[in-house]
């Protein structure tokens, strides 16, 4: 983390993380199952940690999934999902990354759930740098960030116990 800049400490992301699950529940008041999608690995730890915050809050039905992307170094954007949804009326399915950028990763991602055709389809994320290239929106945002093209913003969920978001 050498020449970086902590934007979020641990505390902070807990009660971004917990004010997301808030606003989730205020705007699915009528859900009958909510399908909570991590996206890789810090989104599904972001995932676990909103249906948490959720099961403390109300008694809507909860599931959780992963959405990977195994070839995305390469280039290949193919969704793997683990624990496919089959979404029924009423239900709503929310997509949780760390980090939203350009939205490619998201935008692949929504294609097979626009299929399934659920009474809605939400997007959570934990920082939203607002560099679109993809017209992909967050409708729960932990922090909104203006950044250069040049600077990044990771989400470090490595140690449970010390999470941060910089910008490097």
């Amino acid at each position: 983390m050498e020449n970086s800049t902590i934007i979020l400490e641990h505390n902070q992301i807990l009660h971004k993380v917990k004010r997301i699950s808030y606003e989730i529940l205020e705007h699915n008041l009528k859900a009958k199952k909510l399908w909570l999608g991590g996206l890789n690995e810090r989104g599904f730890y972001l995932a676990k940690l909103i249906k948490e915050y959720l099961k403390q809050i109300c008694a809507i039905e909860l599931q959780i999934f992963q959405i990977e992307f195994p070839g995305i170094e390469e280039g290949n954007y193919e969704v793997q999902i683990d624990k496919m949804p089959k979404p029924k009326k009423g239900d709503t399915i929310i997509l949780i990354d760390d980090v939203l950028n350009s939205g490619k990763t998201l935008a692949n991602a929504m294609v097979p759930f626009i299929q399934m055709n659920p009474s809605k389809l939400d997007v959570a994320v934990l920082a939203d740098r607002n560099h679109r290239r993809f017209p992909v929106y967050a409708d729960y945002v932990g922090i909104s960030l203006a950044t250069t093209l040049k600077e990044h913003v990771y989400f470090n969920a490595e140690n449970q116990k010390e999470l941060l978001v910089y910008l490097k």
